[in-house]
């Protein structure tokens, strides 16, 4: 799927269109508002322009984060499956990341932290929901799964790939009638 076909919100922060939207909103409002009171209050006005440093500072963070997910998809050859950016969680560590998914497995590789990879046939559960640790997830599908090798292993998706894994797992529960939810 072409990244700039999802819709915005679709989008994770460290995602080119997301950051740009972010950064040029988080700029935008303090110089308008700036612009809008130094003409009722003069001078003292000025003192929103403080905060359009966010945006940048945002760029300075997630800009390699999603330059990090860039290199990691390019990593992955065609042959090995779909590449979905995502967030990822095993245990305790949270990080950004790209799931791939396999013809007979589901790759979890993270920014940060190792590489885990769940076989279709070890698969011992799955669940979807809606929050993610503790957070709504708006504009994104998180799943749950569990196996014996890896133990509980989460990630979540933009909702434009929620389908795919769908289609993944439905498949699996075909080869792998022990899944349960």
């Amino acid at each position: 799927m072409n990244v700039n076909k999802r819709p915005l919100i679709d989008h994770w922060l460290w995602e080119p269109p997301m950051l740009k939207a972010f950064v040029l909103t988080a700029m935008g409002i303090p110089v308008v508002i700036s612009c809008i009171l130094f003409f009722r209050i003069g001078t003292k006005g000025l003192i929103p322009l403080a905060f359009a440093g966010f945006g940048p500072f945002f760029t300075i963070i997630y800009g390699p984060v999603g330059k990090r997910i860039s290199r990691l998809s390019d990593e992955i050859s065609t042959t090995e499956g779909k590449v979905i950016p995502g967030l990822i969680v095993r245990g305790i560590m949270q990080s950004a990341g790209i799931i791939v998914l396999g013809q007979n497995s589901l790759i979890f590789q993270p920014i940060v932290g190792k590489r885990s990879e769940i076989s279709r046939s070890r698969l011992a559960s799955v669940r979807e929901v809606t929050w993610f640790n503790g957070q709504l997830l708006i504009g994104k599908t998180g799943f749950w799964f569990s196996s014996p090798e890896t133990g509980r292993l989460a990630c979540a998706v933009p909702n434009s790939y929620a389908d795919d894994f769908r289609l993944w797992l439905a498949m699996s529960e075909k080869a792998n009638p022990a899944i349960g939810g």
